[in-house]
């Protein structure tokens, strides 16, 4: 008779351990729900990713204090510039970065993240003289992948006869193809560049003198989110970010190189001073 009086108990007993066990679930749930997956592409300095997994970066650690800002986390996932914008349009990715208005996606774009500026890289040495488009005529170009259809004006630039032009997937070839004076100009993104020629790997001389021609405009680039209510609480907590002076403290800790000799002013040897990002 003792035995069957004992049931209650029991099953009171187990009762209190389930919700033990559940209350500690359902905070665990509750703390990944507010993590938000964002897609990236791994280019430094932009987005850097250490051997033993663990990224870095500018637009990287951006996306990610700006969100932690707004109360969530971030899951990173990591896949081609191409897939980035397949995979959101077909709702496998609610968010991603680099995002632009010509890429004519759907949800909402965020505000300005980072501005992005492809420039002609040329030793100063070499004293060349391009400040337009027109002005690449008759010189070595390389360029990234795909440059051809992204840059404006190169159509036009590489119709000279005299204008050897070219394409490559790596880019520390181009670096090397500049140094090596193989190439009189090389075309691309600046920050990438300059990450390029810093590296050990670049075998380059990183002190030699060098000369950005201003020839594209400014690409702002944003974060693609699916969510309008995301992309409201992000660009909220991104003018807090800024107005604290935190983006402006990254941006000088991974664009710290002045902007290298103007071609517009080449003549009266000044000196550029760092272009602002907004």
């Amino acid at each position: 008779m003792n035995r069957f009086r004992r049931v209650p108990v029991l099953l009171a007993a187990l009762l209190c351990l389930v919700s033990a066990i559940q209350i500690p679930v359902a905070r665990i749930s509750a703390a990944h729900a507010a993590d938000i997956i964002v897609g990236f592409r791994v280019v430094a300095p932009y987005v850097i990713e250490a051997d033993d997994g663990r990224l870095s970066g500018l637009e990287f650690e951006i996306v990610r204090d700006v969100l932690h800002r707004a109360g969530h986390g971030l899951q990173p996932r990591l896949l081609p510039l191409a897939r980035l914008a397949e995979d959101f349009r077909r709702g496998a990715l609610p968010a991603f970065t680099p995002a632009a208005p010509a890429m004519n996606l759907p949800g909402c774009l965020s505000d300005v993240v980072l501005v992005y500026e492809n420039i002609g890289l040329s030793l100063a040495e070499r004293d060349v003289a391009a400040d337009s488009i027109a002005g690449l005529r008759g010189l070595r170009l390389l360029a990234f992948q795909n440059a051809r259809s992204l840059l404006p004006g190169i159509e036009e630039a590489i119709a000279g006869a005299r204008t050897e032009y070219g394409e490559t997937a790596n880019q520390m070839l181009q670096v090397r193809a500049l140094f090596s004076q193989r190439a009189d100009v090389i075309l691309g993104e600046r920050r990438i560049f300059r990450t390029l020629i810093a590296a050990p790997e670049s075998h380059v001389d990183a002190q030699k003198p060098l000369r950005e021609h201003r020839l594209f405009p400014p690409n702002p680039y944003h974060v693609a989110f699916a969510s309008r209510d995301l992309c409201d609480a992000f660009n909220r907590a991104l003018a807090s970010f800024r107005a604290s002076g935190d983006y402006d403290r990254l941006m000088q800790r991974y664009d710290p190189v002045p902007q290298a000799r103007d071609d517009r002013r080449r003549r009266s040897g000044a000196i550029e001073p760092p272009r602002q990002n907004s």
